[in-house]
């Protein structure tokens, strides 16, 4: 019965026994019939967030959603947490493509794929196993009442791996692309504050290497007098 399982396994979880709780659930998993493991999982998992064991963690967490696939939500959670970034991306451009999944936490699918944009945009160094320009553009296609968002994300993503120019296009691309007046102010304000970003940047670059200047003149003409 899951029941004796599921207490002996409280008991030794509180009795912080890490590996022989570990063992034992997986002994639990194995004894007791597939339709009963959901009773198990959340107390599995529960166990293990509570130690700092994220390798075990991920695989639990990868055997868990396989029965229990409306969790995934919770394991992406998890990854970013860790920042499992990478793998994160993964599955959750697996949710926002499978129609079928449905957000237990209530969120729509642009949500989801919001989320998913934002990941893969503000780390491009890390987020390398998925085609994020397609994703992204995707996603606008298919969110026609939020593609101001998206334009800016895409636009975000080439900005921070350091292609500027391709950036400046992805906006202008944006910019002639939209229909409503929405759209245009919310990318148009975006690109304009980046645009004042590098400006600034530039500015003080200059005022540092003039002052620079300015103390290795002052320098030379003390050594001369």
């Amino acid at each position: 019965m899951p029941r004796i399982w599921m207490d002996y396994c409280q008991f030794l979880t509180e009795q912080n026994k890490i590996t022989r709780t570990r063992r034992t659930f997986d002994r639990s998993l194995r004894s007791l019939p597939l339709t009963q493991h959901k009773r198990i999982w959340p107390l599995y998992i529960k166990f293990l967030r509570l130690h700092n064991l994220p390798e075990t963690t991920v695989r639990v967490y990868r055997r868990y959603i396989q029965l229990c696939p409306e969790n995934s939500e919770e394991f992406v959670d998890y990854l970013i947490s860790i920042d499992r970034l990478d793998e994160a991306a993964i599955k959750l451009a697996e949710i926002v493509n499978k129609e079928s999944f449905f957000s237990k936490e209530g969120k729509s699918k642009f949500q989801l794929w919001y989320k998913l944009c934002e990941l893969i945009a503000k780390n491009p160094d890390i987020v390398t196993s998925l085609n994020v320009e397609a994703i992204i553009r995707g996603g606008i296609k298919r969110f026609t009442d939020m593609v101001d968002q998206l334009w800016c994300s895409l636009a975000d993503y080439h900005i921070k791996a350091g292609r500027f120019e391709r950036g400046r296009d992805i906006y202008n691309e944006g910019i002639h692309s939209v229909i409503t007046v929405r759209d245009f102010t919310q990318i148009f304000d975006a690109y304009s504050q980046y645009e004042e970003t590098m400006i600034q940047s530039k500015m003080e670059s200059t005022t540092e290497l003039t002052e620079e200047d300015a103390s290795y003149m002052d320098g030379l003409l003390s050594v001369l007098n």
